[in-house]
């Protein structure tokens, strides 16, 4: 009986000594599968962070060059309509009311340009930043029309006094042709190119009175839907320039000739004096 109550303990004892090791394993391997867990947890939020980190530090690089090149283009064209006011005030078939509009036009231009950049170098914003350095184009047309309507209106000014010069010396050929004329000169040859030159500068006169009606109503409000008239006036300045250049080698031919007929005159007058 006392070997069975023996044998009854150590069972017991056998039983509970396993059942000890098996829960003490189940929480060792509990604790190996939940170090593990903790450990990759760390590693994914390590890894999240530096992507994060990078992320920012491309975005920052980015918004410093969105406002490097903002600034430069803001500087270029805040410059540009400085020399387009210095140009106004050089157009002699400007109107006063219109040089006043147009100068005060520009230059609240050059002020909205100038307070952009003030916002654009304080944004912080990548989205933000992106809508403003779009609006210096969006949101300044006026730049590209008085781009092209000042200094257009500055060429065909300047076309206009060249041909005013032109006519001058058309007038004093014609009368130097008479001269020649009167004293028994052959002058036919110079006759018809100064008739050629007369109607170069006709046309070129007849085609700049058009190119300057063309766009003398345009405005700034209306770019750039009328951009097709400021390119049709420009090609008419185009013509122009050619009706010159013809002209002015009309002139330089009727020049050389005339210098040619006096010279035939000095070298004959002598021989045609009576000697004392």
């Amino acid at each position: 009986i006392k070997k069975n109550i023996s044998s009854h303990k150590i069972s017991n004892v056998m039983k509970k000594v396993l059942l000890i090791i098996t829960i003490a394993v189940f929480f060792f391997a509990a604790g190996v599968s939940n170090a593990q867990i903790n450990k990759n947890t760390l590693r994914t939020s390590s890894g999240s962070a530096q992507a994060q980190t990078v992320k920012a530090e491309n975005e920052q690089k980015l918004i410093e060059n969105l406002k490097k090149r903002a600034d430069t283009e803001i500087d270029r064209r805040i410059s540009a309509l400085n020399k387009l006011i210095v140009r106004l005030t050089e157009m002699k078939k400007l109107s006063s009311t219109n040089l006043s509009t147009f100068k005060a036009d520009i230059q609240s231009n050059i002020d909205g340009l100038t307070a952009l950049k003030t916002k654009i170098d304080a944004d912080t914003d990548l989205t933000t930043l992106r809508t403003d350095v779009k609006s210096i184009v969006t949101n300044y047309y006026i730049f590209a029309f008085y781009i092209q309507y000042i200094n257009l209106s500055a060429a065909l000014d300047r076309a206009f006094t060249t041909i005013t010069n032109s006519t001058i010396v058309y007038e004093k050929l014609s009368a130097r042709i008479t001269e020649a004329e009167t004293v028994g000169k052959d002058v036919v040859s110079l006759t018809t190119t100064l008739s050629s030159m007369k109607t170069q500068l006709d046309l070129a006169k007849t085609t700049l009175d058009g190119a300057s009606t063309e766009i003398a109503t345009l405005s700034k409000d209306g770019f750039p839907g009328n951009k097709s008239t400021l390119l049709d006036a420009r090609s008419k300045l185009k013509s122009v320039r050619e009706n010159l250049v013809a002209a002015h080698k009309d002139a330089k031919t009727i020049i050389k000739s005339l210098k040619a007929l006096i010279k035939v005159t000095e070298t004959v007058t002598p021989t045609q004096t009576p000697a004392p």
